[in-house]
């Protein structure tokens, strides 16, 4: 039906759910030790771990085999069935992953108007695809050579978050009712998934990935645009032969980190009747770290292909948010 003005010609995309499929299910398990190092300080050491079945992934159940002569319709398995279709992304319960991590935590209970809690977590998610909606694996016929770590995948996280209360200071009502809050996070990057951009398998699923031929991270050359940042080394990177897939693995690199410091400064005020003033300077990224978005990853793109050009947030900026630049906000609040 030509409802976007112009008729279509086959052949067509297809969509379709396996008629096997399973429910999925996660296995999780943790061991945690806990040891009291003062009256006020507890010190926490857990294993966390998951192992997921059967997730819903999406793959080309009429994808044809790889070839250096490029796409065909008549290589694909249902050609003969169904000419007049291509690609049919079929919904299957074919995902599978696994969690493994250490975490640490220290908190501190009320002391002298301190208490807060610190976080530490070294982690582990891999598995063979982590979204299921419009992506297709990198070979629709052997799932598992996606197999790698997960999109969401950080290895190291650190958070802190304390709060002090300031002893007054003796001059009345001005003097009373400081608080001191600052929250801390630290984490190193996220994944990058390198693409060729271009079907040099022949398959038609535009995901294949390239060879890896040298250090990313070495000889890194300067960035040709202003405002940008070259993060790891095109040259790096080759494009496999016609007919085949590149060796390098899914999300084998890690992004920029992600580091900020905020602090608040809060200040109440008794009133009448039980109610209270509260005064607020929040302030964000207090040493206004700049944070890195994650750099162009398709080889075929060749002035974005590993160039940084946009900060986490670079849509909102400057506002408030990860990402943002140095930013303060005040605020007033009624308490009753």
């Amino acid at each position: 039906v030509p409802i976007f003005g112009t008729t279509p010609v086959p052949p067509y995309g297809a969509f379709a759910v396996s008629q096997d499929l399973k429910l999925p299910y996660v296995i999780n398990f943790n061991v945690n030790v806990e040891q009291q190092l003062s009256s006020s300080i507890i010190a926490q050491v857990g294993y966390v771990g998951s192992r997921g079945h059967r997730l819903a992934l999406m793959r080309d159940i009429n994808a044809p085999t790889p070839s250096a002569a490029g796409l065909s319709q008549a290589r694909r398995p249902f050609a003969t069935q169904y000419p007049e279709l291509a690609a049919i992304n079929q919904l299957e319960s074919i995902g599978r992953s696994k969690y493994d991590s250490l975490q640490l935590s220290l908190i501190q209970s009320a002391w002298h108007g301190l208490s807060g809690r610190l976080n530490y977590t070294y982690s582990h998610a891999r598995d063979n695809g982590s979204e299921a909606r419009n992506t297709l694996p990198l070979n629709s016929l052997d799932i598992d050579a996606d197999w790698g770590n997960a999109d969401f995948d950080i290895r190291h996280i650190m958070t802190a978050g304390f709060t002090y209360n300031v002893p007054e200071l003796g001059m009345r009502r001005l003097g009373e009712g400081w608080q001191v809050n600052t929250i801390v996070t630290l984490q190193s990057g996220r994944p990058l998934n390198i693409t060729t951009g271009t079907d040099r398998s022949g398959t038609g699923a535009l995901r294949d990935r390239p060879n890896l031929v040298g250090d990313p991270y070495a000889n890194v050359p300067q960035a040709a645009a202003p405002r940008s940042v070259q993060y790891f080394n095109p040259a790096a990177f080759a494009l496999p032969a016609l007919g085949s897939y590149g060796d390098l693995e899914r999300n084998a690199l890690y992004g920029p980190g992600f580091n900020t410091v905020d602090l608040s400064v809060f200040k109440t005020t008794k009133l009448r009747g039980g109610a209270s003033l509260q005064l607020r300077c929040e302030i964000f990224n207090l040493f206004n770290t700049i944070n890195w978005a994650n750099p162009g990853l398709s080889m075929s793109s060749s002035t974005s292909f590993g160039v940084i050009t946009n900060t986490r947030n670079a849509g909102g900026a400057p506002g408030i948010g990860a990402g943002e630049p140095f930013n303060v906000q005040l605020a007033a609040k009624i308490l009753f």
